[in-house]
């Protein structure tokens, strides 16, 4: 009798840590959602020019036949801006030239230092703005580029981000 009465206990006893061991817990871990960070480094409108990141604030307004992407920042001997005119106003993709005109897009950047300047405007390349959501723009661009010496530039990873106008 002794023997059953030892063997039922522990059948017993691996029950009950069976049951245990199994048991899933109902408590559950909140996690506060972060905000997710835009390859524009906490800015709208990012690129890079010949392998140099550049990072700005721009805005986008309608035109007569085109919507344009801009920023420009100072005047004078220090001014710099970027525009780039999508001849168009709708989502898509448009082929930079550098004499646009419907369905088409330009791109042009500006930057001057005393006297040191580079004025350089798109040859080819395409703008697609794969949203636009209210009064923000979205999309992405790379562009072949060209000085008045013919010197040329790659324009790579552009993006512009929830753009306001």
């Amino acid at each position: 009798m002794r023997i059953i009465t030892s063997l039922l206990t522990s059948i017993l006893v691996v029950a009950v840590f069976s049951m245990v061991a199994c048991k899933k817990s109902n408590t559950t871990t909140s996690t506060t959602p972060t905000t997710p960070t835009t390859a524009c480094n906490g800015m709208n409108l990012c690129f890079s020019l010949d392998g140099t990141s550049e990072s700005h604030n721009a805005s986008w307004k309608v035109l007569t036949d085109r919507y344009r992407i801009y920023w420009e920042e100072s005047s004078g001997t220090n001014y710099n801006n970027i525009e780039m005119d999508i001849y168009a106003t709708a989502v898509g993709k448009y082929t930079v030239v550098a004499n646009p005109k419907s369905g088409q897009a330009g791109f042009q950047y500006y930057k001057k230092a005393g006297s040191v300047e580079k004025n350089i405007q798109g040859e080819s390349g395409t703008v697609e703005i794969t949203k636009i959501d209210g009064t923000k723009i979205t999309g992405t661009f790379t562009v072949t580029a060209k000085d008045a010496a013919g010197t040329a530039y790659q324009v790579t990873d552009g993006n512009f981000v929830a753009v306001p106008q």
